[in-house]
This record gives C-alpha cells, structure tokens and sequence, in this order.
C-alpha cells in the first residue's frame, strides 16, 4: 500500500467511540482525526487525538509482565504470554480452593463480550461478575424506565433543541465526549438555558445560567425541592400525567414536607433560587 489515503474507523481512546478518519501513508498511520461525515461526532477530543503517539510510545509494555518486588516497587519482568496464562491460572486455582469460588470477582468495562466473562465466572463458581454500568448509566437505566416505560438508549439527547438544560454533577464542557459540548453549547446558542447542580464551580459551571452549588450529598434534597414546588404550584404537565404516571399523590405526599426553605437548610441554596428554577422549568 503505497501514497497516502483515508481510512475511515472508531477510536478505542475511550468509551465514547467517536468516529474517526486516519490519515495513512505507506502504510503507518500519521494523523486522526473526528470524521468530519459524521452527523453527531465531527470533532475529537485531544486523547483521541493521541491515539498515534500512544502507539508509537517506546515505553508502553509490549507483552505480560509479572511483578518481581513488592506492590508500588515498579519492579516487574518480562514473560511470555504462556507463562503469565499459567501464573494467572495457578494464582485462581490456588485462591478458589483456599477461599471457595465466590472470593474471586471479574469486573471491566463492559461491551460486546459480557457473556463470555460471565461464563468464565460461572466455570470458577462465582456469580461476581461486574462492570462500569453498574456503578454509572444503570442508574439512568432504571430512571428511564421507571419515567418513561423505555431504556436510555432508545432516548436521544437533543441538546440542540432543548429548552432548558440540568446537569447535576456533570462537567460536560470539560470532559471528552466533544460531540455532546458542542452540542451544548449550540442550545444555549439558540436560547436553552443552562442550569448546573454541582459541588464544585466548574467551568460548565461558569458557563451557567444558574449555579447552584449544594454541599456533598444534598443533591437529593436539592431536587426533591423543585418536585415540591412543581407538584404545589401545579407547574406540571398534568394531561401526561393523567396518562402516564401513577401514584403522583403518594409523591406529592412523600415531598410535602420537603420545602426550598428545608432544601436551604440542607443544601446551601437558597430557598428562593430554588423556586425560581422549579419556575424556569415549567415555562420551559
């Protein structure tokens, strides 16, 4: 493969999967780049950038390698991928007849694969197999379902056109899904209104139309304020409620006692901040 060409493929920088196009001369990748015939993930963030230099670092480990001194010397030699197979298997059989097959616990990131590593589990005899779902987008998941009768995925995050945008902890414009920040930043273009709940000051923060910066572990009171106004000034979209929710009365009875004057006193904000973004909501 002689000259330069494009080829079209998917970062593996991160999870986000961006697509990418690679500039390929002779053979070698020399430049990444976003694919700019993407309609959602035109641009990449500087990681994804990095891909090249990554794979060209003489320093990265190029196959196994087994610790020689204690845990944090950095002491570690090089070893054939039969014998850290072996090491590794000896190491399991060694624990599981030791501590049972219960004291071992498979845990990566998730993707295509998971049915493979649950059955390697079930063969030790140990149901502890997990991922980074479990402690991030399950939660949505469940969110989701519970809100809107569908999963997240079947959801599309139209930052473009919305009205009125929260995020409660997430620093968007400073992490590494480029598409979704400049999408951001496109709505608050064209008008949406950016509200972020966070214990830090940000820089998406910073950005805000509202800041509200409540102390660690008050976001639940935070929010279970804006349910009281909204239930109590009716500000809610009672004919899809009518049709899609149940128990709101158990709701409005769980937070009837959860006023911005008591979130204030949890959180920080103040009460009449509190009112007022339940009120930005709703015109929203």
């Amino acid at each position: 493969m002689a000259g330069r060409q494009q080829v079209y493929s998917v970062c593996g920088m991160c999870s986000v999967r961006c697509p990418i196009v690679v500039e390929v001369e002779d053979g070698k990748a020399v430049r990444i780049e976003g694919n700019p015939k993407s309609p959602l993930k035109g641009s990449l963030c500087a990681r994804g950038a990095a891909g090249i230099a990554l794979e060209m670092d003489t320093e990265r480990p190029q196959g196994p390698l087994i610790r020689v001194g204690e845990r944090g010397e950095g002491k570690w030699r090089e070893a054939s991928w039969d014998e850290a197979l072996d090491y590794v298997a000896g190491r399991l059989k060694d624990i599981t007849a030791a501590h049972g097959g219960r004291s071992v616990l498979f845990s990566d990131r998730g993707g295509p694969f998971v049915d493979l590593h649950q059955a390697f589990m079930r063969g030790l005899g140990s149901p502890n197999y997990c991922n980074h779902d479990s402690a991030c987008a399950r939660n949505v998941q469940h969110a989701a379902k519970s809100v809107m009768g569908i999963g997240r995925k079947e959801v599309v995050y139209d930052y473009r056109n919305c009205k009125h945008l929260v995020l409660q902890t997430r620093n968007i414009l400073e992490a590494i899904n480029v598409a979704e920040a400049n999408a951001v930043l496109d709505g608050m273009e064209k008008g949406c209104k950016l509200s972020v709940v966070d214990i830090r000051a940000t820089y998406t923060a910073g950005k805000a139309d509202n800041f509200y910066m409540v102390r660690p572990g008050s976001d639940l009171a935070f929010n279970l304020a804006v349910i009281h106004v909204l239930i109590n000034e009716g500000l809610y979209n009672k004919p899809y409620v009518e049709a899609h929710v149940q128990d709101l009365d158990a709701l409005a009875q769980h937070v009837a006692a959860c006023t911005p004057q008591w979130a204030e006193g949890e959180t920080g904000v103040p009460a009449a901040a509190i009112t007022a973004l339940a009120r930005q909501l709703a015109e929203a």
